[in-house]
This record gives structure tokens, C-alpha cells and sequence, in this order.
């Protein structure tokens, strides 16, 4: 808030008041009305801008060309560095692009492509152990049940060996299933289920490939020797329940 002075004619007293101040009812204590205090032109503040000048066209032109061109080489030269901002197209095309979202958009969208990138591999993958499964399952298949594909002492080694290769694949699947998870290891102690684990559980595309191809030659001859070893060893123990009995 800025103060008026007050002058007294009389005494020469100056008083400072407030701007907002009535001055009609002012008295010095010399009982003289105060009146306000003429500026001086030493106290009137200076103009910050300068008073506008005009040119005539002749002037403007002068002055144009006595500016340094830019597309000069040396004129460019004489400018000083702090002055002279030399900017790319990606740069450009940066500033004037719409801004990005929050961190939480950006962090799903680096998620969102880390997935993808990860995807692709893995259905790299996914085709290269159904080719393997088709082949081995081939051949295995061929052999196995085209006739003359095999010997008759080819094909009764065959036969002979099945469930011994049998039981190799499904004592590896069990222990596959523990190394990815104990809770899955324990259920494959439970009868044909590894089976199951293999072909609808197991993320290793080429083991699941390799067995399931095997099994389509070894699969038969396999549950056929199981089957009557198991018949056998129930008529076992009810032959055993009876002789005690």
C-alpha cells in the first residue's frame, strides 16, 4: 500500500498518510491545513519501455540486410555456441508428439511386448516337437504294425523289449514331473496318471513329442504284457487268500 505526503504550507512539516486516507480534514499541528505534496519530476519514475519510434520502409529494409543470413556458412561461424541449437527430425518430431501416458500404461505396454516376444519362441517350439511327434510316430507306427515291415524274430524282439521301454518312459516322466513340481510327482505315483501329466501337463514340448511317438509303437505290446501280468498277479493273491483260508 503506498503512502501520500502531506505538506504544510505554513511550517513546511511533511506528513506521510495513506493513500486511502480522507486529506480534506487534515491539520498540521501548526493548525494549518495540509495539502498534498507536489512530485517532484525527479521522484516521477522513469518509463520502462522506451517511446515507440517509427521507421519508414527504406529504414526497415537497411536494417534487414545488414542481419546475419543463417543459411551462410560463415555467418553461422560468428554466432557464439549458446546461441546456435541445431536440432534433428527425430528430435523434432519428439517435442511435438503427444505426451506419453502414465508409468503404469508404460510399464503394461513393456510387459505387454516382453510376452509377445517370449510367445513367439515358444510356439517356435510348439511346432518343432509336433514335427518330431509325426515323424517318430511314423516310423514307430510303420514298423510296427505294417506287415513285412519287420522280421517275425524283429518283430517278437520288438514286442519283448516294449514293456521294458515302457516302463523306462514312465519312471522318466514321474521324475520330470517332481523336478517341475512335488505336488504333480506325487500324483504320479498314482497308476496311469503320468501318462495324463505327459500329454496335458508337461511344458517340455520335445520330451512330450519323443514319448508320445514312441508309445504309438510300444503302446500296444506294452498295456497287453501289463494287462496279463496284472491277471496274474490278482490270480496270485487269490490263490493265496484261499490256501489260507
Amino acid at each position: 500500500m503506498a503512502d501520500v505526503k502531506l505538506k504544510c504550507p505554513k511550517c513546511g512539516n511533511e506528513v506521510a498518510v495513506s493513500q486511502f486516507a480522507k486529506t480534506d480534514d487534515l491539520v498540521c499541528k501548526c493548525g494549518e491545513k495540509l495539502s498534498q505534496t507536489a512530485p517532484t519530476p525527479e521522484s516521477v519514475p522513469k518509463p520502462k519501455h522506451a517511446a515507440l519510434t517509427f521507421k519508414t520502409n527504406e529504414q526497415v529494409e537497411a536494417e534487414i540486410s545488414k542481419k546475419p543470413d543463417l543459411t551462410s556458412k560463415r555467418d553461422v561461424s560468428k554466432l557464439t555456441p549458446n546461441r546456435l541449437v541445431l536440432k534433428t527430425e527425430e528430435q523434432i518430431a519428439t517435442e511435438h508428439a503427444a505426451p506419453e501416458g502414465p508409468e503404469e500404461w508404460k510399464f503394461s505396454q513393456a510387459t505387454a511386448k516382453t510376452e509377445e516376444q517370449q510367445q513367439q519362441p515358444k510356439n517356435i517350439h510348439l511346432y518343432l516337437s509336433w514335427l518330431v511327434f509325426i515323424v517318430l510316430a511314423g516310423t514307430a507306427g510303420y514298423f510296427r504294425y505294417k506287415p513285412d515291415a519287420l522280421s517275425p524274430a524283429n518283430l517278437a524282439l520288438l514286442k519283448t523289449y516294449s514293456p521294458l521301454l515302457f516302463g523306462v518312459l514312465y519312471v522318466t516322466i514321474i521324475l520330470k514331473a517332481f523336478k517341475d513340481n512335488v505336488y504333480q510327482g506325487l500324483l504320479c505315483l498314482l497308476p496311469g496318471y503320468p501318462l495324463y501329466y505327459i500329454v496335458m501337463n508337461c511344458d517340455d514340448f520335445y520330451m512330450r513329442a519323443v514319448i508320445a511317438g514312441l508309445m504309438v509303437g510300444i503302446g500296444q505290446d506294452s498295456i497287453l504284457f501289463f494287462n496279463v501280468e496284472a491277471e496274474r498277479g490278482i490270480k496270485r493273491v487269490q490263490d493265496l487268500i484261499a490256501g489260507g483260508a
